[in-house]
């Protein structure tokens, strides 16, 4: 049997006689071990290659060489948390990382689940919904083992420019979706638009009252708003059960149309 580090290589054997004396023969180099049954050769290199061959003697004579093994030590340890940095579009999310030396993979955790696998140092999380959040922790590993997972990084995809055609006067109105979020506490959903075209009407449509407000939290919500003509800035102060994810409508926006003709709204999730 063979036990191998990134510094040592030990050999052990079963004895094959009560007198019987041993000698290890390493990279053509003979030691006498006697009647030991274990040998250690330490004092190595890691990912270095040694050659050995066992044979036994006694009074009757001296036995052929046998186990004739090539070994290696194993890599270094690896060591340091990884830093990763999230890059989204409309449909995907791009993780990038730097390599680690003497890694030879990497773990992409998605989402608190899913655990793909990977060589390089980057990763494409593709054929999401827009305006959807996702959480990815990524580590380095080898023969040796593995890094700590770095720390959790959340990042949504962008969402797409909302084409309106509208009559003066009239209000239409967009809702604000969110899928798989896990972590409302640093999400902001950003809309902005062209004040000249269109005016807010309502910020929160789901209670009686026209809510239009320039700071503060929207009565009876849980939703914060910072709102100036032209941009509008939410922020959902909810609490999820660790482990689990929200999805839903954040809110619904009234707006009137001040022109009649195509408008154009943008909504971001930063």
């Amino acid at each position: 049997a063979a036990v191998v580090t990134n510094r040592t290589i030990t050999l052990s054997w079963d004895t094959v006689a009560p007198d019987a004396q041993y000698e290890v023969e390493v990279d053509g180099k003979i030691t006498d071990i006697g009647t030991d049954t274990t040998f250690h050769h330490g004092g190595l290199q890691a990912e270095e290659f040694h050659s050995y061959k066992i044979r036994w003697k006694n009074a009757e004579g001296t036995s052929q060489w046998v186990a004739v093994l090539s070994l290696s030590t194993l890599s270094n340890p690896l060591d340091g948390q990884m830093q990763v940095e999230a890059f989204a579009t409309n449909n995907s999310i791009e993780l990038r990382w730097d390599k680690v030396n003497g890694a030879t993979g990497y773990d992409i955790e998605i989402d608190g689940d899913a655990v793909v696998e990977g060589t390089g140092s980057s990763y494409t999380h593709s054929e999401l919904s827009s305006g959807t959040s996702h959480t990815y922790r990524v580590r380095a590993k080898n023969e040796t083992g593995v890094t700590a997972w770095s720390d959790a990084i959340v990042k949504s995809t962008t969402s797409p420019t909302y084409q309106v055609k509208a009559t003066k006067d009239k209000t239409f109105s967009l809702s604000i979706l969110a899928s798989n979020v896990q972590d409302f506490s640093e999400l902001e959903f950003v809309v902005t638009y062209d004040p000249s075209r269109m005016e807010v009407a309502d910020l929160y449509d789901f209670t009686p009252q026209a809510d239009v407000m320039a700071a503060g939290t929207i009565p009876g919500s849980n939703l914060e708003v910072t709102y100036q003509p032209g941009k509008i800035i939410f922020r959902k102060k909810m609490n999820i059960v660790p482990g689990t994810s929200w999805s839903g409508e954040v809110t619904t926006i009234v707006f009137r149309a001040k022109v009649t003709g195509e408008s154009l709204i943008d909504v971001k999730v930063e």
